[in-house]
C-alpha cells in the first residue's frame, strides 16, 4: 500500500480542485462577456451608419412635358429642366385650378386636393383661395353633389400672365347631371429663386394673383 501524498497540504490541494472544477465556468462567462460587447459595438456602427446614410438620402424630382395630345414630349431633372418654360407655368396653373374647384365624393380625397392647392399660391391668391373655401366649404359641398372641372384653353396674356376659360359639372351623389357652369379667369404666377420643391409643389410655380367670373349663357 502506497503511502499517502503528504507533499501538498489539505488546504492547498483543495484550491487546486476549486480552480480545476471552475475554471471552466469562469473561462466561458469571460467569452459571453466580451461577445456580448462585440455584439453591442456593431450595433452602435450600424446605427451610427443608418443615421448617416438617412441624412445623405435625398429625392430626385423629374418634370415631365406633355404636348397638347397628351403624349410625353421629354423627361428631366428639375436642375436640367428650364422652369421659364411658358409650358410649366400653363401645366402648374390647370393642376391648381382641377385641385381647387373639384369636390369629390371621398373625404380623404378632397383633403388632398385642397392641400395641393394650399401648396401652389402665395400672396394674394393664398389670401382669395382661404376665402373661397370659408365661403364654399368643398367639404359641406360633397354632402349634396360632385364636381368635375374640365378646362378648355389657357391663354398668354403677359408676363407669366394667364387667362383660363373651364366648364363645372355639378352631380347628384347619385351620378345626375344637375347643371353645367362656365368661368373665365386671370392668374398671375411667380417662381421663388430660393424656393425648396416637395411632393406638393416640385416646380416651385405659385399662382400669386386670382380673379375669376362665372360666364352667362
Amino acid at each position: 500500500m502506497m503511502p499517502p501524498d503528504t507533499s501538498v497540504d489539505p488546504y492547498t490541494a483543495a484550491r487546486q480542485e476549486w480552480t480545476e472544477r471552475y475554471s471552466d465556468f469562469i473561462y466561458a462567462t469571460i467569452l459571453w462577456r466580451r461577445a456580448t460587447f462585440a455584439m453591442a459595438g456593431v450595433s452602435a456602427v450600424l446605427a451610427v451608419s443608418l443615421v448617416v446614410l438617412s441624412s445623405q438620402s435625398k429625392t430626385e424630382l423629374f418634370v415631365v412635358k406633355v404636348d397638347d395630345l397628351g403624349t410625353v414630349a421629354s423627361v428631366g431633372r428639375i436642375g436640367e429642366t428650364s422652369l421659364e418654360d411658358r409650358v410649366l407655368y400653363r401645366a402648374q396653373l390647370a393642376t391648381f385650378i382641377r385641385d381647387w374647384r373639384t369636390v369629390v365624393g371621398d373625404q380623404t380625397a378632397q383633403k388632398q386636393l385642397v392641400a395641393r392647392a394650399h401648396a401652389l399660391v402665395r400672396g394674394a391668391a393664398a389670401a382669395r383661395l382661404q376665402e373661397e373655401y370659408q365661403a364654399s366649404s368643398p367639404f359641406e359641398s360633397m354632402k349634396k353633389a360632385t364636381l368635375e372641372v374640365e378646362l378648355s384653353s389657357i391663354v398668354d396674356r403677359g408676363d407669366r400672365t394667364f387667362e383660363v376659360i373651364w366648364r363645372e359639372r355639378v352631380r347628384a351623389l347619385d351620378g345626375r347631371l344637375l347643371g353645367i357652369r362656365g368661368y373665365r379667369g386671370i392668374f398671375e404666377l411667380s417662381r421663388a429663386p430660393d424656393f425648396k420643391p416637395d411632393f406638393l409643389n416640385g416646380l416651385g410655380i405659385h399662382i400669386v394673383r386670382l380673379s375669376y367670373t362665372e360666364e352667362r349663357s
